[in-house]
């Protein structure tokens, strides 16, 4: 999934028990985000008039999304990757994979599920490893083999289409947890939560987590890099701090849509695409788990974490984010600019309209907020240095991806100004 999983694959099937007929999970955040990433890849590289065949099935699966109707939204996801790759959607597009206890003790067998997250109309052939088997739809097949210790990667395969699950048993888990949990390091004890929980509820897992390397943390490790998952107060965030970010002293902080989490802007919205864009420019990111004082957090935890303090603070924001970004007038240091990509909001506050920001919709916005973002645009453009750009073919899930590229070249010029060169 992200850069941190370089995984050795099995190379043979050794021969571990199968159940077929155990009850399948029901389409969960993990389902769609695996269909979320592989589409948003597929956008990228696709032209225009792919892009026009797949707005109709992501405009559905945003709205059988905010409906709880997981499966539906799978199966519209998988209908827009199949419009931008010029097929029509298949049965073997359904299959998903899931590692039954992803992390756990090095004498925990390795064991995945195997089922169809939504019906598609007949059973699919898939191998596991190199075992085939029959999938069913409300049925799982349960593979098993013993523990290998360390980290391991299974896949599923059928025609085409290919899933893969990994598996960490590190050695001596528990004492290692007990470890971060009695260290004085903030980073080492959200470790320890973090890892604990994906321990005992690993079916709520919903990308997975470089075990190892954070089981492996010190306050000696240094301040630099991808942080998998931290926290400050209350708010949840991941971060990415590039080494050498303080001679820019930026500070990116991202927040995300409703039903998203910090992991959005890392593995999502085109791919990770504004964690490198910031990556290109030594700035750091922060994406927060969307809240009241996300922001806020944000700054404080990276300037808690690197010992040094933002000179400059871009916000931006998709969707709820937006709303959660124009509430950030108040924080400090006060933002030097502002992205709002579809934002659910129709006001700008008074503490903002001073500062530049970059507005985006998609030309094919949903309904319920296509009158209030025309609105809310006209109220960002009162501001001369503020921009405001349309994008087509595009809807309101993909236009994060769409428009990130402006937004960062927005930010450029306005940290320019702001400097005088």
């Amino acid at each position: 999934m992200t850069a941190l999983m370089l995984l050795a694959v099995l190379p043979f099937w050794t021969g571990g028990p199968v159940q077929e007929n155990v009850p399948a999970p029901q389409a969960s955040r993990y389902d769609l985000g695996v269909r979320l990433k592989r589409l948003e890849a597929r956008w990228l590289e696709a032209t225009p008039e792919r892009r026009s065949e797949a707005i109709a099935p992501l405009n559905a699966a945003v709205a059988s999304f905010f409906g709880s109707r997981f499966d539906r939204a799978c199966r519209s996801l998988d209908e827009a990757t199949a419009a931008l790759e010029s097929r029509k959607v298949s049965p073997e597009d359904a299959i998903a994979l899931r590692a039954e206890r992803p992390i756990a003790d090095e004498v925990i067998p390795l064991a995945a599920l195997a089922y169809l997250v939504y019906d598609p109309g007949q059973p699919v052939e898939a191998t596991i490893q190199t075992k085939p088997v029959i999938l069913r739809h409300g049925h799982a097949v349960r593979v098993e083999q013993p523990s290998a210790p360390g980290r391991t990667v299974w896949s599923a395969t059928s025609g085409g289409r290919r899933l893969s699950v990994v598996f960490e048993r590190p050695t001596n888990l528990d004492k290692r947890l007990q470890s971060l949990a009695s260290s004085d390091d903030p980073l080492a004890k959200a470790y320890s939560e973090a890892l604990a929980r994906a321990v005992s509820a690993p079916m709520e897992l919903e990308t997975e987590l470089p075990a190892s390397e954070m089981l492996e943390w010190t306050p000696s490790k240094g301040r630099t890099g991808e942080i998998p998952i931290a926290r400050q107060n209350r708010t949840w965030l991941r971060a990415s701090i590039p080494s050498g970010w303080e001679s820019e002293g930026v500070l990116v902080v991202a927040v995300h849509g409703a039903g998203g989490s910090e992991n959005l802007f890392f593995e999502g919205y085109g791919a990770g695409l504004g964690k490198r864009l910031a990556d290109q420019r030594r700035w750091a990111f922060v994406a927060p788990r969307a809240g009241g004082s996300a922001v806020q957090d944000a700054i404080d935890w990276c300037k808690a974490f690197t010992g040094v303090s933002p000179k400059r603070v871009l916000v931006m924001g998709h969707s709820m984010g937006g709303g959660v970004a124009l509430r950030s007038g108040g924080v400090s240091p006060k933002p030097t600019a502002v992205a709002l990509f579809a934002p659910a909001a129709v006001d700008l506050p008074a503490n903002l309209t001073e500062t530049p920001i970059f507005f985006a919709v998609g030309d094919q916005e949903m309904a319920m907020l296509r009158t209030s973002a025309a609105n809310l645009s006209a109220k960002v453009q009162s501001n001369k240095r503020s921009v405001s750009r349309t994008y087509s073919p595009c809807e309101h899930l993909m236009i994060v991806a769409d428009a990130l590229p402006d937004a960062y070249r927005f930010f450029d010029q306005v940290l320019a100004i702001s400097s005088g060169s």
